[in-house]
């Protein structure tokens, strides 16, 4: 479904050298998978993802989406409606009540405003939004899960094929955090959708993922299924593994 092939990505600094970030990422999802890219901060988890959406030019590579180019041009509408994306802050329109936020992405494809309500409301009533007091809340006088929940809804109200989580965990207290998961998971399952995650959230990535990769200096250096995972003696994987439980990487 999603094929990354040989992504480079530099950036050119004005007053210095040249910056590269992907030195080469190859990685292949399968329709219906649920991938998590694994990775520390600043590895470039989320410069992938905006050159998977067409936000950033590749510098070399390519991109395919169910034999769809990024760097289509011509068919970049078409290509654009294949994802539903949680971004890390929700993004929320702070101007919009939590129902409006949905009906809005509905209604900019056309459909009526009784009906985009209608169909808004089944959504958040599936992500446990559906009370009436919910639905006419702004943003702002929600707590941090529930504008996960809400910016869930918008995200897949849309019916998309791919759906991408960015730093979905990012802000939440542990509580929180596996509330949000296996609602993620479960929304994944219940819509059979292919999933696309990145995060450093080991939490998250086990409860999420079908296939792991580790993006480390640029590249992808280990991927494979949930079994591999909790077996790997991979070096930079086991020392990710010990940092996240607290112990010191050796």
């Amino acid at each position: 479904m999603i094929i990354f092939e040989k992504i480079t990505k530099t950036f050119e600094e004005k007053t210095a050298c040249a910056l590269p970030v992907l030195k080469g990422v190859d990685m292949h999802i399968k329709r219906g998978a649920s991938c998590v890219v694994l990775g520390r901060s600043g590895v470039g988890k989320s410069v992938l993802l905006k050159i998977l959406l067409g936000l950033l030019p590749a510098t070399s590579g390519e991109v395919f989406v169910d034999g769809l180019s990024v760097r289509d041009r011509a068919h970049r509408r078409a290509y654009l409606r294949y994802f539903g994306m949680l971004f890390q802050g929700g993004a929320l329109f702070d101007s919009m009540t939590v129902l409006d936020n949905i009906v809005f992405s509905l209604m900019e494809r056309g459909m009526p405003r009784d009906q985009a309500t209608a169909i808004a409301h089944e959504e958040l009533v599936a992500v446990g939004l559906g009370e009436a007091r919910i639905e006419g809340l702004f943003p702002s006088e929600l707590s941090g899960g529930m504008q996960k929940r809400a910016a869930l809804a918008r995200a897949i109200v849309l019916d998309p094929k791919i759906l991408l989580f960015d730093e979905p965990t990012t802000g939440l207290d542990p509580i929180t955090s596996a509330k949000i998961t296996h609602l993620l998971r479960d929304t994944v399952q219940r819509l059979g959708v292919t999933a696309l995650t990145i995060t450093h959230d080991l939490v998250a990535a086990r409860i999420l993922a079908d296939h792991i990769c580790l993006l480390e200096a640029g590249r992808i250096t280990w991927q494979g299924t949930q079994a591999d995972f909790d077996t790997t003696d991979h070096p930079q994987m086991v020392s990710l593994i010990a940092a996240s439980q607290g112990a010191r990487p050796s």
